[in-house]
């Protein structure tokens, strides 16, 4: 039976709940917002209070009985994050921390290539999105890098004089000092991002050498995948999207690729091939490079006017957007063709919001109050697409 005031806080308690399991259920401790922490407690808290002061003349025992029950067990769990989180926090320090935010997003690159790479033909994989990977990689290595020569120089003996009668290094080493554990941190992710950025380089000549092997026939039907997967990245990121949420240099990849795999086409069948489906896509292509160079200009010149503050709305728009479609269309749902496309869909809109938002994140001047907004959402939305990525994997895994 309906019993609204009821429903109400059992709407509550799952909506807590749900924000858990996004924001720190299998995520990193040492990437958690305790200020978010602290806020779902409370308000964890004010419907645990609320239900524990319902009197049993008010009818639904059992049910209240199971909410009580439900509501002390999640604010227990919190309690125990936010100690372990501490614990975490405590023996990393702020280096350790930032270490694992550059851990996941190592990973998040990591998954961009199991998505798109990993059991396919490697002459039909889009090169441009490889070297995509391989820039936001080598950003992250270079970050870590740095990271490193902070923790050594937090390993160093503290020292007792002045500070004006020592350089910078003496600053910013007493000015850093932080636990060892940190240090460690730094490490293990400076060779996680050394290991991955090796194997995607060592792609790049795999897939080049696959491009070039073949008779002209089944070269033609490559470029006809390379195409179509072309065609689906324009329509994700830049038809489907609202325009200034789209990126101008992911434009510019897939303009340069569409404009290379047209030469290739040709190339062909300057050579001699006769191949009816071939001549088709050349025309095909050849009329979408203008289409796509106009969209670029468009983009490119929205962009030039926007501020920060108006792009990163835009952002969180589209990001909202993307969260709604993964609970309508893939959360609880079986394995199927199409929600596993959908999925990889989800995941790379969202993969390229996150990018843009940590874009904003490292541009903004000053620690503002808009800069402190996109640094929150920023971090909102890598949890959002870390739960994507372990979703698709739990849909397209070995069963």
């Amino acid at each position: 039976m309906a019993i609204p005031w009821l429903d109400e806080l059992e709407g509550r308690l799952e909506a807590l709940q749900q924000h858990y399991l996004l924001h720190f259920a299998d995520q990193q401790r040492l990437t958690r917002d305790p200020a978010m922490l602290e806020l779902l407690i409370d308000r964890s808290a004010r419907v645990a209070a609320e239900v524990d002061a319902i009197q049993p003349s008010e009818g639904a025992g059992a049910r209240v009985g199971h909410l009580r029950a439900e509501a002390l067990t999640h604010l227990q769990s919190l309690h125990d994050e936010r100690n372990a989180i501490a614990t975490a926090v405590a023996a990393a320090g702020p280096t350790g921390q930032r270490a694992a935010v550059l851990t996941t997003r190592i990973e998040l690159v990591a998954h961009r290539y199991a998505r798109h790479f990993a059991g396919k033909p490697r002459s039909t994989r889009s090169l441009g999105r490889l070297a995509e990977m391989i820039v936001d990689l080598e950003a992250i290595h270079a970050e870590l890098a740095g990271l490193a020569e902070l923790a050594e120089l937090a390993e160093l003996p503290v020292l007792t004089e002045p500070a004006s009668a020592f350089g910078e290094r003496d600053r910013v080493s007493m000015a850093l000092a932080a636990p060892a554990g940190g240090g460690a941190h730094v490490a293990a992710a400076l060779e996680q991002a050394e290991r991955t950025l090796a194997f995607l380089r060592s792609e790049v000549a795999e897939i080049r050498s696959a491009r070039a092997t073949g008779s002209p026939e089944e070269r033609a039907t490559m470029w006809a995948q390379v195409a179509n997967g072309l065609f689906g990245d324009f329509n994700l990121h830049v038809a489907a999207a609202a325009p200034l949420t789209c990126r101008p240099g992911l434009l510019r990849r897939l303009l340069a690729e569409l404009i290379e795999l047209h030469l290739a086409m040709h190339a062909l069948r300057d050579a001699g091939l006769v191949h009816p489906s071939n001549d088709a896509n050349i025309e095909l292509v050849g009329q979408q490079v203008p289409v796509w160079r106009s969209e670029l200009d468009e983009v490119v010149a929205a962009r030039a006017s926007v501020a920060p503050a108006a792009l990163g709305a835009q952002l969180d728009a589209a990001a909202d957007a993307v969260l709604e479609a993964f609970n309508v269309y893939i959360a609880d749902h079986d394995l199927t063709a199409d929600t596993a496309t959908r999925a990889c869909d989800l995941c790379d809109r969202m993969d390229e919001i996150e990018g843009q938002m940590s874009a904003l994140e490292r541009d903004a001047d000053t620690p503002t109050e808009s800069g402190q907004r996109r640094h929150r959402d920023a971090a909102a939305i890598r949890d959002a697409l870390v739960h994507f990525t372990r979703q698709f994997d739990a849909l397209t895994g070995p069963s």
